[in-house]
């Protein structure tokens, strides 16, 4: 081509240009000199298909940041579907659909026009997992938190711990798989690494003791790094075989608790057998004939009996005769202890241990005593009842015609008990051997009824504090009530201390979120001196404001655990100076200063710290920040700036003065519209009424600009920016 031709197309495309500025825009941007050279390649492009580029779209746009907003490569996004008899198992790629990973800047580009958002996860190397979206722009964004380990200890009724129980770490419901799992040791403790206690998620212990019951933990529920206690109720092992109607043994069979998301579920083996974990004693659980089925007239269902195997006979899927009924016989039940009949609080069951099959449906005679209707052949029946009533006993019987037996109850003891110290919101709970139950009502008037052998535990309830004792044997027992006290309060002590080692005036507090802000002002929650007593539990922040207006205020992490501890020393802290504290805003050039913003980032917590450039006062940090804290800045069309917050300060927030103007020329000279930029992996993009993309806010040094179109294949340009230096891009684009 002719150096003539070339300088006439270069003005065509500059008068495009500047025309292209002008629309809409009332902000003067400094002229830009076009670079002499740009490193460039074509590359994928993240926005086709995308709502961006096409009216119906066949894409998403994805990406994955820190919480300092910088993008995370290499992260899995995972869609996960809710199985209908869901086992305690990991996020794996044979079983849910992976997107991904991530490129370089934490982007993907997912090819569907869309997905169930409510069932996408994302799991990155180095972090927690998490499941919380948010839209930015056109984006959908997953942020992530680097997450600490959550020590987890499983305790029984007894308060005995819990060895072997598996603990599965979920985001969503119990339907969906775990994306951590791990195994209690001997002192039934375990450890979840890298949890996001910043959310509200699920933890779902399973143990041949314990029943399966789901535990939250994090967004305000229960988190520490000391560990948290787990509670279950007694649990038993059910065992037994599944046979379809003409007595062959089902494979594949799933067996559990239809009544619950988690259930937990089982499969038969191929030999029909099953082994489940996690029911409660006496548990009515159902049989689905396969994967396919829930709870349908094809189902079988049976009673988790301890001890007792069950052969769980499915109905008929076909028309098939079904196993003959067999002939039933009234059987009487009554207490051998006339003293303590049977009522109405007591639960009347049998079963026949050579095939499981149980008998539930009592009915009382016509002189009131309790029936059941059994077939032929050997029976325990059992009364299950409360303490205070009789308590519990089983007896055998062979059941050859109509019968009566007597069931001789367990031998309980009252124990006497103290409650005055007890308030009316504090509970109180007996665990004892298969045992788990509220004694709160008979605590507060001054007697229990214990089973008279075996060990008993007594657990008071200050929520969210508990405090369990051994009841002591009955040869122990003293003349006087024994006393129920409520759970101790930790008491906090700290040496706090302004400049020169004075001791201002403060007042101090425990709050479960990090404050915003320090002053006098702040008289929404009282303050109290030091030493100081709180029933909370687990992480908290310690806070003190000075009276002295001089002064910032302190603000301390700190770790309660359960409640287990009676003191804790935060040793000497000191109060900064407000002057220290101040975070001065400089927006970049050509933008306003309402358009500019700067928000405070603590690892691992929503803080919610945020300071604008048009602030009348000026901005202030309340109190000196946890390490690898940082502030980040965000104004309209530019790169973020990031501080760091954890050193001594003021602290100055500006923009480099970099910047780089973009356009995608056609080839009469026109200039393409809907252009969108990423810088370094940041998207920016033009307005509605302008056709040039620009970035403000660059700094000195290399940075990649990728360039996408509608129509056009994307490329990355490469270049090398001076201080302060602003490039004009001229993108070619070539056509798809």
């Amino acid at each position: 081509m002719k150096r003539t031709a070339i300088n006439v197309g270069i003005a065509v495309l500059f008068g495009s240009w500047l025309a292209a500025r002008s629309e809409g825009d009332d902000k003067e941007r400094p002229q830009a000199n076009p670079p002499s050279t740009w490193a460039v390649r074509d590359v994928a492009d993240p926005f086709e298909g995308t709502a961006d580029f096409v009216v119906k779209p066949t894409a998403l746009s994805v990406r994955v940041v820190d919480q300092q907003g910088r993008g995370i490569p290499g992260a899995r996004i995972y869609y996960v579907g809710e199985a209908t008899h869901p086992l305690p198992r990991l996020v794996n790629e044979k079983d849910d659909v992976l997107y991904g990973p991530t490129d370089e800047w934490g982007r993907l580009r997912i090819d569907e026009a869309e997905v169930s958002w409510s069932h996408m996860l994302v799991l990155a190397e180095g972090y927690a997992p998490s499941n919380e979206w948010r839209s930015a722009g056109s984006d959908s964004v997953c942020e992530l938190a680097r997450g600490e380990d959550l020590p987890v200890t499983v305790v029984d009724p007894l308060e005995r711990p819990v060895a072997n129980a598996l603990v599965g770490y979920r985001l969503y419901c119990g339907h969906t798989p775990d994306v951590r799992q791990a195994t209690t040791d001997a002192n039934g403790r375990a450890v979840l690494p890298r949890i996001d206690r910043r959310h509200t998620k699920w933890l779902w212990p399973v143990g041949e003791s314990i029943a399966a019951e789901d535990f939250a933990t994090g967004g305000g529920y229960d988190f520490s790094r000391r560990g948290i206690l787990l509670r279950p109720e007694w649990g038993v092992v059910a065992t037994g075989t599944v046979v379809d109607a003409k007595g062959i043994r089902v494979a594949g069979a799933a067996v559990g608790d239809g009544g619950w998301h988690r259930g937990p579920w089982t499969f038969t083996d191929r030999n029909g057998t099953f082994r489940l974990l996690g029911l409660a004693p006496f548990d009515h659980f159902q049989v689905d004939p396969d994967d396919d089925t829930l709870g349908e007239a094809t189902s079988g269902n049976a009673v988790a009996v301890p001890g007792v195997a069950s052969q769980v006979r499915l109905p008929s899927k076909d028309g098939s005769p079904e196993e003959a009924e067999e002939a039933t016989f009234t059987i009487r039940v009554r207490s051998a202890d006339a003293a303590r009949p049977i009522t109405r609080n007591d639960q009347v069951i049998a079963w026949r241990p050579v095939d499981g099959r149980v008998a539930d449906r009592a009915e009382r005679g016509s002189d009131g005593t309790v029936e059941l209707l059994l077939p032929a052949g050997s029976w325990v029946v059992r009364l299950e009842g409360p303490l205070e009533y009789g308590g519990s006993g089983e007896a055998s019987l062979d059941v050859k015609g109509p019968a009566e037996v007597n069931v001789q109850r367990e031998t309980t003891r009252t124990f006497r008990v103290d409650a005055s110290a007890l308030t009316e919101e504090d509970l109180v709970r007996l665990g004892a051997l298969g045992r788990s139950v509220d004694v709160t009502e008979a605590a507060r008037k001054g007697s229990i009824v214990l089973p008279a052998s075996g060990v008993s535990v007594l657990q008071v309830a200050r929520p969210p504090r508990m405090r369990s004792v051994q009841v002591p044997p009955a040869a122990a027992t003293g003349a006087s009530p024994f006393p129920l006290l409520p759970p101790s309060a930790t008491t906090i002590t700290a040496r706090l201390r302004g400049p020169g080692d004075a001791e201002p005036k403060a007042g101090v507090r425990i709050e479960s979120r990090l404050p915003t802000f320090l002053s006098e002002d702040d008289e929404e929650v009282e303050t109290e001196a030091l030493p100081l007593a709180t029933e909370s539990i687990g992480l908290a922040w310690f806070v003190a404001r000075p009276k002295d207006e001089k002064l910032a205020g302190v603000a301390v992490e700190v770790d309660l655990g359960h409640g287990e501890l009676p003191t804790i020393d935060l040793g000497e802290l000191r109060f900064p100076e407000r002057s220290s504290m101040i975070v001065s805003i400089e927006p970049p050039s050509g933008v306003a200063a309402e358009e500019t913003f700067v928000r405070g980032e603590v690892p691992n917590i929503d803080w919610g710290w945020l300071a604008t450039a048009a602030a009348e006062e000026p901005n202030r940090l309340p109190f000196s920040l946890p390490a690898d804290s940082m502030l980040v800045g965000s104004a309209k069309n530019c790169v973020p700036v990031r501080v760091p917050a954890d050193g001594p300060g003021p602290y100055r927030v500006a923009w480099p003065k970099g910047a780089l103007e973009v356009v995608v020329p056609t080839a009469n000279g026109e200039i393409l519209d809907r252009v969108h930029v990423l810088v370094d992996g940041e998207r920016f993009e033009a307005g509605p009424a302008r056709r040039v993309v620009w970035v403000g806010g660059i700094a000195a040094g290399e940075h990649r600009v990728l360039v996408a179109a509608p129509g056009r294949k994307a490329r990355e340009y490469r270049a090398t920016w001076a201080d302060g230096e602003t490039k004009w891009l001229s993108a070619d684009l070539p056509s798809r």
